[in-house]
């Protein structure tokens, strides 16, 4: 082998010892390389095209003497030479040029699929005057054979024989292989490699015509160079990401009609013999990573795409490229049966300027560049009337593949709100006739006077969308006129997603809601000081009084929630969410405490209690009203001496279940038909009613025999029906402090009411899967969205609101159960189907 053989002195400046040495001596007497003049190489130069050509053409067959590849004339005969085995093809530029890696490869594998050339004699040559010249060499000719199934590159036949030409590739490589008619997931026309068994890749063929907007058919008539008829609608062959489309049109001479779009990718394969076309259009899509997983075991690495602004298909992508989190990209997707999914993505290039026209559908203006929207509907979609607020703002401008604008990132508008608190107007309240300035109140709770332009219907404590004009002047449109008449009663409460019916004027009828990201934004007109609040987790409780406490609720078009709630209050609204003080006193079992005395405290009962979070002993005076069994209150009173007592009204227990006074104390005997359950999203069921959970909400336990007690937490609490507990809420509805007293089971060891189920969150199908115990034979809707609510929390999520309608359908097989669960998880914006089944017995 050449890596064995010991340099020579064939050039002058390769050293024996040089690594190259044995492969350049090698070369040189196969003749595959001449140097460069004077007896040199040029080791370390670089190589030109022509030279590399010089080598693929020996390697051929073809003679570098008998081809007149040395002399003086070796440029031209080489480069000729070159043209006609089409070393050449697809690299730009003269055989004169440096080659990169790239082209010295592309050029490789163009002499792999050409024809090897072979000769009868390659003659002789003679030296005169220094010049050598060769003598008698016949003309080279095409190698070939008759075997058809030796042809694993081209089935290229010689007219005047018949035979198989033998290329470079099956000479060298018996067992590479070049075969076409195949079609990729887009059905391009593709030609594949394969060595053996071994996929090398596949790779489309060069198409005739390529569009990277909208064309006419007359267009590509032209580009092809078609005469007469043209070609017919039935001999096109037409995909639109992978699905196989009618064609209706004939490729014809003029003709209007168009194929394709912006930023979409249109290919167009002639056969002039048959008079046939293949047409492929690929989109390109948009979307956010809403998760990147490393590589395990069983899976490769692979993203998740947010269905939240993706304006198309896609799902998950496997991966090596190193996409993180909240990076935005463009895909593709191909819908062809048994091949759909993301096939290719990359990095979305992004622009940012300032908004100064658009044109909905068609094309947006960002620092003073017109971008030309992408064809995809939800791309379009983007480039809307919601602008409008948007306008002489800073907004992003994410770019496709061709320099289209695939995504507008209309965060700058979707925001663009606000409430009017004031006005220079002098016509009285309410009325803004005549006003050129306004007192808005922005989202984030800022508040600004500005020049008003146009009031757009607007009124003095309306909802309102803005824009700015050039000269810095407001625009408003009224979203959401306000309620002047309101009744007294509650708006809102913490943690509860609905709100009072009749509080509010949204121009539709029917109960509103508010979720994690509704803002809530609170005018004191007293004391002239605002509030301002994201989630209802966040906002505190709202208890309009008269009706002189107005308020405006603004739900877009399409949603179900309140994207802006606005309260205006002369100062009398109870705005709260402090909880109250909780005491429980474990009490006597049977209600009979023996009495203690002392001299410094006389005649008490000492009772295991809870004080301010804390387990500890509490006194109580010895009367009849405190001989109790396990109770929680929400006042106690105390004497000079520590010694307390309970307060009618304030309590709860097994013979007071609700405060008379204050029913936010409560016990419950929990029974079968109202049990108690787990937390969910942030809720728990206690005898049967859902509600919701403080943030620091305080668990307590005490044993089945009573005699201790014990600090706990939310998530240990399971489902049971016959469990005791007592439970304190705050003025936000939320429980504050539980107390469970776990009482044993009756029956047989082991023996159990509630049906148990296991578990599978799958983000890739979208699926929360409940498999069931055998013996189960129903499970409500509520019991559905229970266990499927704890099944999500337990991977991280957190339900916003349930959809669908409930189709009981329990069997062997996991069955959709109609129901929906809108879910969050970071910046993960997901909505999960629920599949019920129930395990073979």
């Amino acid at each position: 082998a050449a890596d064995a053989l010991v340099g020579g002195a064939t050039f002058t400046d390769v050293a024996s010892t040089r690594w190259s040495a044995g492969f350049v001596g090698y070369c040189a007497q196969a003749g595959v390389v001449n140097g460069v003049g004077n007896s040199k190489f040029d080791p370390a130069g670089q190589l030109t095209a022509l030279q590399f050509g010089k080598m693929l053409l020996v390697e051929l067959g073809y003679d570098a003497k008998a081809a007149g590849m040395v002399g003086t004339d070796w440029a031209i005969n080489t480069s000729k030479l070159m043209a006609k085995a089409k070393l050449m093809d697809k690299i730009d530029g003269s055989v004169n040029q440096v080659l990169t890696r790239e082209k010295a490869a592309q050029m490789t594998l163009n002499a792999l699929k050409a024809p090897t050339v072979e000769y009868t004699t390659k003659g002789s040559s003679i030296s005169v005057n220094g010049a050598e010249i060769n003598l008698g060499a016949s003309e080279p000719t095409y190698v070939t054979n008759t075997i058809a199934k030796q042809q694993t590159i081209s089935d290229a036949t010689l007219t005047n024989n018949g035979g198989y030409t033998i290329e470079l590739g099956e000479k060298l490589y018996t067992k590479l292989k070049l075969s076409s008619g195949a079609m990729d997931d887009f059905g391009r026309p593709i030609h594949i490699w394969t060595n053996d068994t071994k996929k090398i890749g596949e790779y489309a063929e060069d198409e005739d015509a390529k569009y990277t907007d909208s064309v006419k058919l007359g267009t590509i008539y032209a580009d092809l160079g078609l005469s007469n008829s043209g070609i017919p609608a039935g001999n096109v062959t037409y995909y639109v990401d992978g699905e196989k489309t009618t064609f209706t049109k004939d490729i014809v001479k003029g003709s209007l009609d168009e194929v394709g779009g912006n930023g979409a990718l249109t290919q167009v394969w002639y056969d002039s013999a048959k008079n046939t076309a293949t047409i492929t259009v690929i989109n390109t899509y948009f979307a956010q990573i809403a998760a990147a997983y490393k590589a395990s075991t069983t899976k490769d690495a692979y993203v998740l795409l947010a269905s939240t602004g993706n304006t198309g298909l896609g799902s998950t992508y496997e991966t090596d490229d190193a996409y993180a989190v909240d990076d935005y990209v463009l895909y593709t997707y191909s819908k062809m049966t048994g091949a759909t999914g993301v096939k290719s993505m990359k990095l979305a290039e992004k622009v940012t300027g300032t908004l100064t026209g658009y044109v909905e559908g068609k094309s947006v203006v960002a620092g003073g560049t017109t971008y030309k929207i992408n064809a995809v509907a939800a791309s379009k979609a983007t480039i809307d009337g919601s602008l409008t607020n948007a306008m002489n703002t800073t907004v992003d401008v994410y770019l496709g593949f061709y320099g289209d604008a695939v995504y507008v990132d209309a965060a700058a508008a979707s925001d663009a709100y606000a409430a009017v608190i004031g006005s220079n107007s002098a016509s009285g309240s309410g009325s803004l006739l005549g006003a050129t300035k306004a007192e808005l109140l922005f989202l984030d709770g800022t508040r600004k006077v500005v020049d008003v332009k146009s009031w757009g219907s607007a009124q003095l404590n309306d909802i309102v969308s803005y824009r700015i004009n050039s000269d810095k002047e407001y625009i408003l449109t009224q979203v959401a006129s306000v309620n002047t008449t309101e009744t007294a009663g509650v708006l809102v409460t913490k943690g509860n997603t609905t709100m009072g019916n009749d509080k509010y004027n949204v121009g539709q009828n029917g109960p509103s809601y508010a979720n994690g990201k509704t803002t809530f934004l609170i005018y004191n007109e007293a004391t002239n000081t605002v509030e301002s609040y994201v989630g209802i987790a966040n906002v505190p409780t709202i208890n309009l009084t008269d009706a002189d406490d107005n308020c405006a609720v603004y739900v877009p078009n399409g949603s179900a929630s309140a994207k802006v709630v606005f309260v205006a209050h002369d100062g009398d609204a109870v705005i709260s969410g402090n909880s109250k003080s909780v005491f429980f006193i474990k009490g006597d079992k049977n209600g009979t405490p023996a009495v203690n005395h002392t001299e410094e405290f006389g005649d008490y009962y000492e009772y295991d209690a809870i004080i301010g979070g804390e387990i500890t002993k509490i006194k109580m005076a010895a009367t009849n009203a405190n001989k109790i069994t396990a109770t929680i209150a929400s006042q106690l009173t105390k004497d000079s001496k520590g010694v307390y007592s309970l307060v009618a009204g304030y309590y709860a227990n097994s013979t007071t279940p609700i405060g008379a006074t204050d029913a936010s104390v409560k016990y419950v005997a929990a029974e079968p038909t109202k049990q108690n359950d787990a937390v969910v999203n942030g809720t728990i069921t206690l005898a049967g009613t859902p509600i919701s959970v403080a943030d620091k909400c305080e668990v307590f336990v005490i044993s089945a025999d009573g005699k201790t007690i014990s600090a706990t937490n939310v998530n240990a609490i399971q489902k049971d029906d016959n469990d005791k507990v007592w439970y304190k809420t705050n003025s936000d509805g939320e429980v504050t402090t539980i107390v469970i007293q776990t009482v044993d089971a009756a029956g047989s060891a082991g023996s159990s009411s509630e049906e148990t189920y296991e578990w599978e969150v799958n983000a890739n199908t979208l699926r929360v899967n409940l498999t069931y115990s055998s013996n189960t034979t129903s499970v409500s809707d509520v019991d559905v969205m229970n266990n499927a609510g704890y099944a999500l929390q337990q991977a991280g999520y957190v339900v916003n609101e349930w959809g669908g309608s409930y189709t009981q359908s329990l069997t062997a097989t996991l069955t959709s159960s109609g129901l929906t669960a809108h879910a969050y998880k970071g910046n993960l914006d997901i909505t999960f189907t629920i599949f019920m089944a129930k395990a073979t017995a």
